[in-house]
């Protein structure tokens, strides 16, 4: 896996994409969609651009009180669609805690600092850490988080309309079937 890291810097720009469509809509992610529009199209393969664009099209259309009403339902309220990739696999037990140490302490290593209220398993976080980690973390996060973004990607694309076609397109990234990116 870590060639695949390093295979592409192309692969880095759309792990950065990723991380900012994750966000939480506000007034200047909705502002600036046009821009991420751009790109998606000039980082993105077809098959990843189609999903990102369908999602992007989506948000220019629904009042920001919405995005920001099924971000919060989705992300926040539903456990089984929770961005935080440890919680899947520990819950909140103390394990939990001990991944969540082992992963700011590898960000750490790499010189990736976190705001004060960002964890690092949440997955903008791991995919904006994907964007400008070395191989070898990189390639450590991806084999420990792989099958948590898709086991999450299948549950979002199963119960939200706006966020399906984004996690489309994360799915096509991270398939487990097949290398990271292509």
């Amino acid at each position: 896996m870590r060639e695949i890291i390093e295979k592409s810097e192309n692969n880095r720009m759309v792990f950065r994409l990723f991380a900012t469509l994750l966000a939480y809509p506000d007034e200047e992610f909705v502002s600036s969609v046009h821009e991420l529009r751009e790109a998606a199209e000039s980082v993105c393969k077809n098959g990843v651009f189609s999903a990102c664009k369908e999602f992007l099209t989506q948000l220019e259309h629904r009042p920001l009180i919405s995005l920001q009403a099924e971000y919060t339902e989705l992300f926040d309220l539903y456990p089984s669609t929770c961005l935080n990739l440890t919680f899947h696999d520990c819950g909140e037990g103390k394990d939990r805690g001990s991944a969540l140490v082992r992963l700011n302490s590898l960000f750490k290593q790499e010189g990736y600092e976190l705001s004060n209220s960002e964890l690092p398993d949440f997955l903008p976080v791991i995919l904006e850490f994907l964007s400008i980690g070395g191989p070898e973390s990189c390639s450590l996060i991806c084999k420990q988080y792989r099958h948590h973004i898709c086991q999450l990607a299948r549950r979002v694309i199963e119960k939200s309309d706006l966020y399906k076609n984004l996690f489309e397109a994360i799915l096509m990234l991270f398939q487990e079937d097949r290398p990271l990116g292509e």
